[in-house]
């Protein structure tokens, strides 16, 4: 998968320690991870509350 391979290469720079660990701390990360991912075509669409 994407993500997955998106973890990887994180993992072989050195920004992300080899292991278990969420895809972000921070807010800002989480903005930073999603904009690897649509640079890569990964897009996505936020939906809150149910259906």
């Amino acid at each position: 998968s994407r993500p997955l391979a998106l973890g990887i290469r994180h993992i072989l720079d050195g920004s992300l320690p080899p292991g278990l660990s969420r895809a972000a701390e921070t807010a800002g990360r989480s903005d930073e991870w999603l904009a690897e991912l649509a640079g890569d075509g990964v897009t996505f669409t936020f939906r809150e509350g149910a259906g």
